[in-house]
């Protein structure tokens, strides 16, 4: 049965496949003498590749920090290129390509934390592969760990919110006096 969790993530790596797949039909964007398109398809396949066996791990070992550490290398590595980007000329599609997945992303680590959150040690081995990933300039830098910090504090705060929800809390107010 999907679920929001695995929506989100299983539409990630459909736009970042179908990214690849734009580069791959048409490699030099429309011409030019420098055409990159297949790297940019091929390094977009193997992306989606990753997002993929994930979502396996997710599956079949219930277990979110492949998909945390995933979704938060997207969203430090694309965030300032989505951002920066111009939305107008020839690679708007481009563009648009990568801002959707920005959001996905976004959208993946706060749900990604919020299952990583309740197990402590998976919360704890995830840090320790972001501060990892944080000294490495091109996946990222500080930017991973950050982001990886605040999906988790979301995560937490969403956790919290769930359990004090007003089904379960009970009210402070007092109960009304019985009628007479």
């Amino acid at each position: 049965m999907p679920t929001l969790f695995t929506g989100v993530h299983g539409a990630l790596v459909i736009v970042i496949a179908l990214f690849g797949l734009t580069f791959l039909l048409d490699p030099c964007g429309g011409g030019g003498d420098f055409c990159l398109g297949g790297l940019v398809a091929v390094s977009s396949f193997g992306v989606a590749g990753v997002g993929a066996v994930g979502l396996a791990v997710w599956r079949f070992g219930r277990r979110a920090s492949p998909l945390l550490v995933f979704d938060c290398l997207l969203v430090a590595v694309l965030g300032p290129i989505a951002i920066s980007s111009s939305p107008d000329g020839p690679a708007s599609l481009a563009v648009l390509g990568l801002q959707i997945s920005l959001l996905l992303a976004l959208a993946g680590a706060a749900i990604s934390g919020r299952a990583v959150v309740a197990h402590r040690i998976e919360a704890i081995l995830s840090l320790g592969v972001l501060a990892g990933l944080a000294t490495l300039r091109d996946a990222g830098g500080i930017g991973v760990l950050i982001v990886g910090l605040v999906a988790l504090a979301v995560g937490w705060g969403l956790t919290r919110m769930a359990r004090a929800s007003p089904a379960t809390e009970p009210t402070s107010a007092p109960a009304p006096p019985p009628a007479a």
